[in-house]
């Protein structure tokens, strides 16, 4: 901010008579900027159009004495230094408006020139005080009231709070009003498992406090029951005696910052067991050949077409057509048939799951969404968790899915990743139905425009619209503890809102299924 220019300070007269107002200005025009007025209204007209500091009237005018002048400009200018002109048959009056705060001084007639001046420039120089102060105090609350971070002043016995920044309704999402009444209302909220420790760092801080302490990190549980993560440190401030006479305070909501590490963790985690995962697969696909290419050796030596197998049944005389007889007969051909399908699909479900578990980075390529579908279904299918805890098999897969359309330029392990995620919470949602009717997962794809909709629609239970409003924010979970983090959602929503500039929603009802939807560009590089 630019200073000011300086100027001379500017001083209303304000008189019936000419040659009092002549003679003012003449002793005080050579330091003060003066104005004369011969009536209370000529003075109110120049207030209004200068920058008045200081006021001074004659007591006795025509229509309006000094007193009730100066009551009009304290409600109209209260920032300017009022003083009266007075005579002794006036003095109660006057003495009873300085007692009301609506004048700052008076002066007897006859007046003295060097206490005019030195009573003037006191007022000046205190006005001058006073706004400089009331900057500060305006430059303090901008300050304390934009910031995030909740910023309060209290007794060193937390009974008094002297102040609290308005950023304490944004994380409590209670007005702070409520703390001048009852300083620790706050603690109220405080997560029941976190209050204990909370209070011990409370009466700790209840003593003397000679350095900055902080708090661990707790939660808070707000009405709406949403938990939030709290940062809290206090430190004692002193006076010029260097004795603490209250502390300041300053809280922040760290929610977001617990909820980015806690994702990273788990990030993290996913890709570790995603590498396991891969290690495993490459190593069962060795044994997994020999089964299947030994199943294909034994159909191959017990057929008549191949002269070696002849040459070998006739040195130790076996009818090879009676053996094969023998074995349709005792279904030791079917047996092979099972064991050689049964070593296909593993290598398969072991190929999808590789597919899906590589390490994911930021290379793109087209892929078909139809077949990403395919590959995530048989992958659910033969997934442990699901079979053991949904029963996936016993779940009913529709697919109204548009196989002639164009591939889409994204990464193909994330957007699995997503659909997987989304397969899951459908079978746990079905796993809580009861009733004759079959679950179902109805799995939907076709092109809107330049953008391909995937849906995924379930007939479970559905949701209500809290739930509904909740579902993509990290840690929000509505199982139990042990079946989930709360994660999965929220990082699916990351991967098509942020890396494929795509949308995900949900529409649901109470009894009526859910149904999420992806939008995904063809081309997201052109949007």
């Amino acid at each position: 901010m630019k200073p000011e220019p300086l100027t001379k300070p500017q001083i209303l007269i304000v008189d019936d008579e000419k040659e009092n107002l002549t003679g003012f200005k003449y002793l005080f025009d050579d330091i003060y900027e003066v104005y004369t007025a011969e009536s209370a209204d000529e003075g109110k007209r120049i207030l209004e159009r200068q920058n008045i500091q200081v006021v001074i009237s004659d007591q006795r005018m025509p229509q309006k004495t000094g007193v009730e002048f100066l009551q009009e400009v304290l409600k109209d200018h209260p920032d300017t230094v009022r003083m009266i002109l007075t005579g002794y048959s006036d003095f109660d009056a006057v003495i009873d408006a300085i007692n009301k705060g609506q004048i700052y001084y008076y002066f007897t007639k006859p007046w003295q020139e060097s206490e005019m001046k030195m009573i003037i420039n006191n007022a000046l120089e205190a006005l001058g005080l006073i706004r400089k102060l009331k900057q500060s105090e305006e430059c303090f609350r901008q300050l304390s009231e934009n910031i995030r971070e909740v910023f309060w002043l209290v007794s060193p016995d937390w009974a008094d709070v002297y102040y609290v920044s308005a950023a304490y309704a944004g994380i409590f999402n209670k007005s702070p009003d409520i703390l001048y009444e009852n300083p620790l209302h706050w603690l109220e909220l405080v997560h029941p498992e976190d209050r204990e420790q909370v209070q011990t760092m409370i009466d700790q801080a209840g003593g003397s406090l000679d350095e900055e302490l902080v708090f661990p990190e707790f939660r808070i549980l707000r009405e709406d029951m949403s938990v939030r993560w709290i940062s809290f440190k206090i430190f004692p401030v002193c006076d010029q005696n260097n004795a603490v006479y209250r502390y300041a305070g300053l809280m922040e909501d760290i929610t977001e910052n617990k909820q980015t590490i806690e994702m990273l963790i788990q990030s993290e985690k996913m890709i570790s067991m995603g590498g396991l995962a891969a290690g495993i697969a490459h190593e069962l696909n060795n044994p997994l050949s020999g089964i299947i290419q030994g199943t294909q050796l034994i159909e191959q030596r017990f057929s008549e077409d191949l002269k070696k197998n002849q040459d070998a049944a006739a040195e130790v005389k076996v009818d090879l057509s009676g053996m094969k007889q023998y074995m349709e007969k005792r279904s030791v051909t079917r047996i092979l048939e099972s064991i050689k399908e049964s070593g296909l699909r593993a290598s398969r479900i072991i190929s999808d799951m590789l597919s899906i578990s590589r390490r994911s980075d930021s290379r793109k390529g087209e892929a078909y969404v139809h077949r990403i579908l395919d590959n995530i279904v048989n992958i659910a299918r033969s997934d442990y968790d699901l079979k053991k805890k949904y029963d996936f098999k016993s779940i009913n897969i529709v697919k109204e899915v548009d196989e002639s359309l164009p591939p889409i330029f994204c990464n193909e392990t994330e957007i699995g990743q997503v659909i997987l995620n989304l397969l899951k919470n459908a079978a746990q949602a079905l796993n809580t139905v009861a009733g004759d009717e079959q679950p179902t997962i109805t799995l939907r794809v076709e092109a809107i425009n330049d953008k391909v909709r995937v849906e995924i629609e379930d007939n479970g239970p559905g949701m209500d619209e809290s739930i509904q409003s909740r579902v993509f924010e990290p840690f929000f979970t509505t199982k139990k503890k042990e079946e989930g983090t709360g994660l999965g959602l929220s990082i699916s929503k990351k991967i098509i809102t942020l890396n494929h500039k795509g949308s995900i929603s949900v529409k649901s009802k109470p009894g009526k299924g859910s149904t999420f939807t992806i939008l995904l560009p063809f081309y997201p590089d052109k949007i």
